[in-house]
């Protein structure tokens, strides 16, 4: 063994490789050649004793071969080692494979598949824990890196386990470690759910968690959608499976009615409807009127029971005893759903219509509508980042807001608010996942004086030649 082994320089004319080259590229090859010019030969190479004619044959170490001689070195360190046989010069070039860090997981799995394979048929093709020892063994001998045997008997189980549709798709990948084929194998019952994550990570790579979040969902289906609230029953819930809600302008529930900015309990209903689940910690970060809340509570379970495990709602000024007064960017909860409907920037004083509906200890400077719109911004930039901290990953906020005019001029609040949450350098970075209009309609039959505010705002915008805005958007971001 290594005790009668010798370490000398051998000539490279001296040396030959019964194998071809492979896996290395001529960027390979000068990457080491520069590397030995600058630092040396770190590591030897391992050869058998010379021949008849004083030539050694290499065994491992072929990339430091061709390196000292693309470096014009005429001389290379190499470790002389007497093999008893071929099945140990493959296991010793199986070992030296290992020892490269560039190895993906399903490389590493299949080398040391190899080694136990070679192992076990010397022992008659008898399963033996020994061997996964031996292996471990071997490596600290030859290489003097130390490798945990449960480690090896992982990268073992995935290479033995997971299909070769998937290994030839997926094998390639650096970045699909043996953290992941260990949860695609959680998935080996479902073969072709399977093969369509692995495709899906060779399309777009994931994290370790995302793809743990991935599995479960195959798993463990999440639990039932929320039905809607028994006063819209009337509404078809196929209504809900477009990007256009027309809305009609009435409240059969929830809410203050004569308190303005109030948002539809249509709306609301539409939101949980889509993307909350039974069991749900369910948020509006800023109630208002308690719209969402009261929309919340009425939706109930197929055994009658409240749908939602905790319903919680917060505002800067509320007006109600069960609304929680607190500022959005400070939010300190953990929940799956969130609501907002953000307050339209220069539009309806909140302060005011707090006051008007008997809120207590006012908080006028942080009230987001009558900021100059710099700090406007700021704040909502920082209010997405707590609501993106709250949130549990792969849930979702629906934020709604419309486009305003100020001045004549268009302010497209919903796209700058897509900006701030999903592209700038500094933000959440959510993902946009769908964008719903929402238009209000009256069912009823025009009032003469709804009507003559129709009429009013048509005579002003073609004064200042523009039309007039008449929808909101939901937009709708995943974590």
């Amino acid at each position: 063994m290594s005790g009668s082994d010798e370490f000398k320089l051998v000539s490279t004319s001296l040396i030959f490789w019964r194998t071809p080259i492979r896996d290395f590229t001529d960027d390979d090859i000068e990457n080491m050649a520069s590397s030995m010019m600058i630092h040396g030969q770190i590591q030897p190479i391992v050869v058998k004793p010379p021949n008849v004619e004083g030539l050694h044959e290499g065994v491992c170490g072929r990339l430091r071969y061709e390196g000292a001689k693309h470096a014009h070195r005429p001389e290379v360190l190499a470790r002389v080692h007497n093999f008893e046989d071929e099945a140990e010069v493959l296991e010793w070039q199986i070992v030296e494979n290992l020892h490269r860090k560039d190895l993906t997981a399903i490389q590493r799995g299949e080398a040391y598949t190899q080694l136990y394979d070679l192992r076990r048929k010397e022992l008659g093709g008898v399963k033996d824990k020994s061997i996964v020892a031996g292996i471990a063994e071997s490596i600290e001998r030859q290489t003097g890196e130390k490798k945990a045997e449960d480690i090896i008997g992982r990268y073992i189980q995935i290479a033995k386990e997971l299909p070769e549709k998937i290994k030839k798709k997926i094998g390639f990948k650096s970045d699909f470690g043996l953290a992941h084929a260990r949860q695609l194998l959680r998935l080996k019952d479902k073969p072709k759910m399977q093969l369509e994550l692995a495709e899906k990570f060779v399309r777009k790579p994931m994290t370790v968690q995302s793809l743990k979040q991935e599995v479960n969902k195959i798993l463990k289906p999440p639990p039932p959608r929320v039905s809607l609230p028994e006063f819209l029953k009337k509404v078809n819930p196929i209504f809900y499976e477009f990007s256009v809600w027309e809305v009609p302008d009435e409240r059969p529930e929830g809410g203050i009615v004569d308190y303005k900015g109030n948002c539809s309990p249509y709306v609301c209903a539409g939101c949980l409807y889509n993307y909350a689940r039974e069991g749900d910690i369910v948020m509006d970060a800023m109630a208002g009127s308690g719209t969402f809340l009261d929309v919340a509570k009425e939706i109930k379970t197929s055994e009658g029971k409240q749908s939602f495990r905790e319903i919680i709602c917060w505002d800067l000024n509320p007006v109600r005893s069960d609304i929680t007064q607190g500022d959005a960017e400070k939010i300190d909860r953990s929940v799956d759903f969130i609501f907002v409907h953000f307050p339209y920037w220069n539009s309806v004083n909140y302060v005011e219509e707090a006051e008007k509906h008997g809120a207590k200890n006012i908080d006028e400077r942080n009230e987001l509508s009558q900021m100059p719109f710099d700090k406007f911004e700021a704040k909502s930039k920082a209010i997405l980042h707590k609501l993106h901290n709250a949130l549990q990953t792969g849930r979702n906020l629906c934020l709604m807001i419309g486009p305003k005019r100020d001045g004549g001029e268009l302010l497209d609040l919903p796209w700058l608010f897509m900006k701030w949450a999903c592209e700038d350098e500094d933000g959440p970075k959510f993902a946009l996942e769908d964008k719903i209009i929402v238009m209000t309609y009256n069912p009823r039959k025009i009032s003469f004086k709804a009507e003559g505010k129709r009429r009013l705002a048509i005579g002003r915008g073609r004064k200042n030649n523009h039309l007039n805005i008449n929808y909101d958007e939901v937009l709708v971001f995943k974590k």
